[in-house]
């Protein structure tokens, strides 16, 4: 299955003696094909529906009938191979190109989907991860994917199955030649955070359908670069951790979290304040009814000049008697002044 992904995603001919001293640049290193396929092929879909291992043994049976795979088998080079296959050879199985290609890449979803599930049978392949397909020609050296060594848990799955977001737009086709290449590289999305460790989140990729629009998901060491750190995919950057919207934090009953960069802090709840008398934590309110105290005012002739008084009697009197209102009862007089009192002021405001 890597040998059949690996060997024909790759853009070059081997046999181009010009750029012998280039390295041969792998696609599907990076991403699968875009865009994504709009119908998946019949054939795998319907066996990978059913399973893991219904769908390995639909794949493994086509590759087994493919002339790459069977020359392979014979011991013939990979350099000869092309050589050796007739033009009608080149799709076998199929009959087109497009159907071959349909094929291919419907496999590649659903087996990078399995490896992601974390499928057993997938954790290790020993030996077998070792291929060609690992290996890159460049200078007339072999440069050996550290990867392939099978020592990680389904790291070789991963290498053979899904497209790599953090080092497959590295030099040299994607091949990572050590665990350091990867790290300091520029290509890396995460090499300006912490170690520049990039890892592919298992837990953040359980769904077919962003897998299949090239959306993995991908952490990088964010809590080395800074205090309370985490890796945002959405920003693919390092953000502060919202303690308080994770549920990650410790606050007592009365308190309520708040969130703070590269921390957060408890506060005390609506009605409930720090009380020092009756020791830590929160406490609820106590609201006390206060009493109303009047200010017993002078009588209204105390310090009152008796000589203004009676200037201001008259002339209400002589108002009175211009409005005809003398003959009225002292209430009535007295509610028809306050009304014209009041209008007069609104007036005034206007």
């Amino acid at each position: 299955m890597d040998f059949d992904h690996r060997y024909f995603s790759f853009d070059d001919d081997d046999d181009d003696d010009d750029d012998r001293d280039k390295p041969r640049e792998a696609v599907f290193m990076r991403h699968f094909p875009v865009p994504r396929l709009r119908t998946l092929h019949p054939s795998v879909k319907r066996a990978c529906m059913k399973g893991f291992h219904t769908c390995i043994h639909e794949i493994a049976l086509s590759i087994q009938n493919t002339p790459a795979f069977k020359e392979q088998k014979a011991g013939v080079s990979l350099n000869q191979m092309s050589k050796n296959q007739k033009e009608e050879e080149l799709y076998a199985p199929f009959k087109t190109s497009l159907e071959q290609f349909q094929y291919r890449t419907t496999a590649s979803y659903y087996m990078c989907y399995y490896t992601l599930q974390r499928i057993p049978e997938l954790e290790h392949f020993s030996s077998e991860c070792r291929g060609l397909s690992f290996t890159l020609r460049y200078k007339d050296k072999r440069l050996h994917d550290y990867r392939a060594d099978d020592k990680e848990p389904y790291a070789c799955a991963l290498l053979s199955f899904c497209p790599d977001p953090c080092c497959g737009k590295m030099p040299n086709g994607g091949q990572v030649l050590s665990p350091g290449a990867c790290r300091t590289s520029a290509e890396n999305p995460c090499s300006k955070y912490g170690d520049g460790t990039c890892q592919v989140d298992f837990k953040q990729n359980q769904n077919f359908q962003p897998l299949m629009k090239n959306r993995l998901n991908f952490t990088c060491d964010c809590a080395a670069y800074r205090k309370s750190f985490v890796w945002n995919m959405r920003f693919r950057q390092c953000i502060d951790k919202d303690e308080c919207y994770d549920g990650d934090y410790t606050c007592e009953e009365n308190q309520v979290c708040r969130n703070t960069v590269g921390s957060y802090y408890c506060a005390c709840r609506r009605g409930y304040a720090s009380n020092q008398t009756l020791g830590c934590g929160c406490h609820k309110q106590e609201y006390h009814q206060v009493e109303d105290h009047f200010v017993d005012l002078p009588a209204p002739t105390e310090g009152v000049d008796v000589a203004s008084k009676s200037q201001g009697e008259d002339l209400l009197d002589k108002f009175g008697d211009f409005l005809g209102l003398n003959t009225a009862s002292p209430t009535t007089r007295s509610s028809i002044f306050t009304n014209i009192l009041m209008a007069a002021i609104v007036v005034a405001t206007i």
